[in-house]
């Protein structure tokens, strides 16, 4: 059984991407993180592949959230 891969694409500075970060930490949750403001190729897939215009986007196998939603 394979494990879901999941993404998390930041940008260096995002109080947002570095909430969304604490929750995926606080399940327990492994992901990668990419951040968009240092691999251009990420930012363009990100664009081309999910229409996001702002990070984070938050990928886990077919399902991807863009923007945070947390509580507050």
């Amino acid at each position: 059984m394979s494990e879901i891969e999941r993404v998390l694409y930041v940008k260096e500075g995002c109080p947002y991407c570095a909430r969304m970060a604490g929750e995926l930490k606080k399940k327990g949750l492994d992901y990668r993180e990419v951040d968009v403001s240092r691999d251009g190729a990420a930012l363009r897939e990100i664009k081309r592949k999910y229409k996001a215009t702002q990070v984070p986007v938050f990928v886990e196998g077919d399902q991807v959230t863009i923007g945070y939603q947390g509580d507050g």
